[in-house]
């Protein structure tokens, strides 16, 4: 094989991998890239897999979405968990921790923000 021949397939092979690949933001700025389909259990056991036992739900660019939904596109994320308590940890994008939280108060505010995101339509 040339070596012309060589570098191309190269270069074919790199270009493939980088566009299967998006960058996922994490609530304190940092980036990270994964192929695209990833969900958020896997975002989260590539953390850590004590992250990836206790996570409950995946936000996805504002929006609260399962753990195994793929994301297909450059998100910025937040992995919410369980506390000890049986609270959740809240961070909202844009407005930074919200403290922890009952579920049913976390599931109550969801749905109403929610309900406001339609009524706009």
């Amino acid at each position: 094989m040339s070596c012309f021949r060589e570098k191309t397939l190269i270069l074919q092979f790199i270009k493939r991998k980088t566009m299967n690949m998006i960058k996922i933001t994490f609530p304190d700025g940092s980036l990270r890239e994964y192929e695209m389909g990833v969900t958020g259990l896997q975002i989260a056991e590539s953390i850590s897999s004590r992250l990836a036992q206790d996570v409950l739900a995946c936000g996805v660019n504002g929006e609260v979405v399962e753990l195994n939904r793929p994301i297909n596109e450059d998100a910025a994320i937040v992995l919410y968990k369980w506390a000890a308590d049986g609270t959740v940890s809240v961070r909202k994008q844009g407005e930074g921790d919200q403290g922890s939280m009952k579920f049913e108060d976390f599931a109550k505010k969801i749905n109403e923000e929610v309900r406001n995101m339609t009524n706009k339509y």
